[in-house]
């Protein structure tokens, strides 16, 4: 990758806890073009992302845990799409693409919470991570030469040695502040919430939204929803989620992203003429919602999607 080998020295300094090595680490993140990600650590990989003393582009290279695929992240060369967020949208892909269903499995088991390079290990056959090595340094010269986010897997047939390119278009990420937190999103969902209201109108309509929430960051990214659930009550000025299916549609979420993409609030629409401010029904589901979070130590959060679009809203207990 480098041609040089003089171009290249080691750093052995803990990104997460760097001590008295602090300012070598910023020193060099500072000086780099481009700052390659391959620790298979998502703690390592939101710390990076919150990085906003440094400048380069981060990327992100890894294996998922059986090794048969290769995924890469990328920012795009102004770092409006921060690498946290891509992850997100990444497991949005796992979500929905049926080629990714055991993308995130072990011998069909989901993998353990804590994932990270010394976290359960498995052995890997080095057929397989020498291919996947050719093709994320072939991957990463071509990212050096275009400006755009990527989210991109490699995925490889163990039996016949075949790989197809699975990816996904890396959406326009929204961010706002709502009291303590930080709510990021991005414009397909947003999108998908808008039609689905226009779909219903004059009825309301809603669903649950999926996403992660980091506590420690105080962070909550949202990038994915359950469509409203068929025993739900419909009308032009009243909506009541119901619940057939959905807890086996997120568990299923779950499973297929292995933790990482998990329910966090509730969604709806208002008719044609009605601002996407709470009402007083609003009020008594987001204060339930409330108590109810608050047992986890969650925010409640609520999405009101009407004619200006969509508007968001945390309660805390």
């Amino acid at each position: 990758m480098l041609g040089d080998p003089e171009a290249a020295r080691s750093l052995p300094v803990d990104v997460l806890h760097p001590g008295a090595r602090e300012g070598e680490l910023t020193t060099a993140l500072s000086g780099a073009s481009i700052i390659l990600d391959m620790s298979a650590s998502v703690a390592v990989v939101r710390a990076l992302a919150d990085r906003h003393d440094v400048a380069a582009r981060r990327v992100s290279v890894f294996l998922n845990p059986s090794a048969t695929d290769l995924v890469v992240l990328a920012e795009d060369a102004e770092r409006r799409m921060p690498l946290d967020l891509l992850e997100l949208q990444y497991y949005r892909l796992t979500h929905h693409d049926d080629r990714l269903e055991h993308h995130l499995h072990v011998d069909g088991r989901p993998l353990r919470f804590g994932r990270s390079c010394r976290d359960v290990s498995v052995t890997l056959p080095q057929d397989l991570v020498a291919l996947h090595a050719a093709n994320g340094s072939r991957a990463l010269r071509r990212l050096l030469e275009a400006p755009m986010a990527q989210i991109t897997v490699w995925q490889t047939d163990p039996a016949s040695g075949a790989v197809t390119v699975i990816d996904a278009e890396p959406q326009e990420v929204i961010v706002q502040q709502l009291g303590d937190w930080t709510l990021c999103t991005d414009r397909w969902l947003e999108t998908q919430l808008r039609e689905m209201r226009a779909a219903q109108l004059p009825n309301e309509t809603g669903g649950i939204l999926l996403g992660a929430i980091d506590c420690e960051r105080k962070r909550i990214i949202v990038v994915d929803h359950i469509l409203s659930p068929p025993d739900s009550v419909e009308w032009p000025t009243v909506y009541i989620r119901g619940c057939r299916d959905l807890p086996q549609l997120v568990e299923r979420c779950k499973e297929r992203t292995a933790g990482w993409l998990t329910y966090v609030g509730e969604w709806h629409s208002h008719p044609a003429g009605v601002p996407a401010t709470p009402s007083a029904a609003d009020r008594q589901v987001l204060a339930w919602l409330e108590d109810a979070r608050a047992v986890d130590g969650f925010p409640a959060i609520m999405a009101i999607i009407g004619d200006q679009g969509c508007a968001w809203y945390l309660g805390e207990s």
